[in-house]
């Protein structure tokens, strides 16, 4: 599991399994998969290792929904003008 930053575009972020943490950032600096170009240099952010795929899978998820409801989160406090992101409680 790792997540890689771009070090130049605002927003460039990839968050995706891996064995190989050098591998893919070289992948992911080469242009590799094509979506990837437009965000060079890409940096190493964090990495952790998990003990089966399964969990590392499940972290993923995780992470890429945490990301997406942070991202709308972020939209509605600037059209709102705020300047923090208020507490959203999940209704369950």
């Amino acid at each position: 599991m790792c997540i890689l930053e771009s070090e130049v575009a605002e927003g460039g972020r990839y968050v995706g399994m891996t064995s190989d943490l050098k591998r893919r950032l070289a992948e992911h600096n080469s242009g590799n998969p094509a979506n990837a170009s437009k965000f060079l240099p890409w940096r190493i952010v964090t990495h952790m290792a998990f003990p089966d795929q399964a969990k590392a899978a499940s972290f993923e998820v995780i992470s890429i929904r945490f990301r997406a409801r942070f991202r709308q989160q972020t939209l509605l406090v600037t059209a709102a003008g705020l300047r923090k992101i208020p507490r959203f409680s999940k209704k369950r």
